[in-house]
């Protein structure tokens, strides 16, 4: 998650990413936010899955409301610009093979 201020927050695995990793995410950060917090999500999978959608109510009740980005948009996207400024700028053809 990056917020307009580029405060970040995420976490990482060497795994597979599943609904279940995303639906805890979001679980455990809405139970830490203090002001009404938008969400906006591409449409992943993993975004859109059934653990989501029943945990979605229990977010909202918590103040914090999911928003899905429109199909083929990532100029709206702020992890999309991330993502073209770290492979434009910072990473190097090097850094791609271990």
């Amino acid at each position: 998650m990056i917020d307009r201020n580029h405060k970040h927050e995420g976490f990482t695995t060497a795994e597979n990413m599943t609904p279940d990793k995303v639906a805890d995410f979001l679980d455990r950060m809405s139970l830490r936010i203090s002001k009404r917090t938008f969400v906006f999500l591409d449409n992943a999978s993993v975004h859109r899955c059934r653990f989501v959608r029943e945990l979605r109510p229990i977010w909202e009740k918590r103040r914090m409301f999911l928003f899905f980005l429109p199909l083929y948009s990532p100029h709206l996207n702020i992890a999309e610009t991330l993502y073209r400024i770290l492979k434009g700028k910072w990473l190097r053809p090097m850094d791609y093979f271990p």
